[in-house]
């Protein structure tokens, strides 16, 4: 079923044969008007459907990538600590030399 139009007027083509709108049953243009705007309404929601699907895949990729971040701003971190112990506020001893004099003694 598809509608066409003619010059100034609406046809419609139902099983290889053409009918003017206006000359269908009321029930008839009922139910293609119906027809038409369920037609329109899934358009939209197919649309709205894809714009979702954009949202949601954008969301994710965020998550992924904030997680991402954090992790290697953490391995940075460590490896900064690894580096420089002393501005990690890790207290490195050093070997007392007193000590290994005496026990040489």
């Amino acid at each position: 079923m598809t509608t066409e139009t003619a010059p100034n007027v609406p046809m419609i083509t139902i099983d290889d044969k053409e009918y003017a709108i206006a000359e269908l049953p009321e029930v008839a243009q009922i139910n293609l008007a119906r027809a038409q705007q369920l037609q329109r309404e899934i358009a939209e929601l197919q649309m709205l459907l894809e714009e979702r699907q954009l949202t949601l895949q954008a969301r994710q990729n965020a998550v992924v990538k904030a997680v991402q971040e954090a992790e290697f701003e953490a391995a940075n971190e460590a490896a900064n600590n690894a580096a420089n112990p002393a501005e990690s506020g890790a207290v490195q001893e050093a070997p007392e030399q007193g000590d290994s004099d005496a026990n040489a003694a």
